[in-house]
């Protein structure tokens, strides 16, 4: 689920790390990521958003979304779970985070908007 207003600028089914941990990229090697579209609380217009692990997309690039809408699925490698990835926008759609997504997580939960 998407934690803030974002545009939808990665969909892959496949391709996140170039392989996938089952060995099967149909189960477990997406990203969806997003660009957020609001200042609120930690978040920062401007900002990435990933999901590693991403499975079975019901967006596609370029949509705009808003906090709460749903992304896809979580994706099977070892056990069903995805990568939340937080970064300032400067690592383009490479899918990983230099920020804790944490505060991120807490903020949208706490609003009841995931």
């Amino acid at each position: 689920y998407a934690l803030c207003d974002a545009r939808v600028i990665d969909v892959r089914a496949g391709g996140w790390w170039g392989k996938a941990p089952t060995g099967n990229v149909a189960i477990g090697d997406g990203i969806i990521q997003l660009e957020c579209l609001t200042d609120a609380g930690p978040f920062k217009t401007g900002m990435h958003f990933g999901y590693g692990h991403a499975e079975k997309a019901v967006v596609r690039v370029g949509q705009v979304v808003k906090a709460g809408a749903k992304l896809g699925h979580a994706g099977f490698a070892n056990a069903w779970h995805v990568h939340f990835m937080a970064n300032d926008g400067s690592e383009g759609l490479r899918g990983v985070g230099d920020q804790d997504p944490w505060p991120f997580v807490a903020y949208a939960v706490a609003r009841g908007e995931v």
